[in-house]
């Protein structure tokens, strides 16, 4: 877990993963891969730069955990 912590805060990790999804993206012919690794690629710049904050550590735990309820009425 320790060596996860520290891979994330490196610029080339995140880097790294946006150009592995360039790729995949070409090769599935997904149109809005470029879109999603900029992202990506930003998002890394964030986390690297220490932009992490309480809100947005609670906006991220709380789209999680709504991404995994279900709709009520649903079995």
């Amino acid at each position: 877990m320790d060596w996860l912590k520290e891979r994330a805060k490196e610029r080339t990790t995140w880097l790294g993963l946006a150009t592995v999804l360039t790729g995949v993206g070409q090769l599935a012919k997904v149109e809005e891969a470029p879109l999603i690794a900029d992202t990506v690629a930003q998002v890394g710049t964030v986390v690297t730069g220490g932009g992490w904050d309480l809100p947005t550590i609670a906006t991220i735990i709380l789209g999680a955990v709504i991404t995994g309820m279900r709709e009520k009425g649903r079995k």
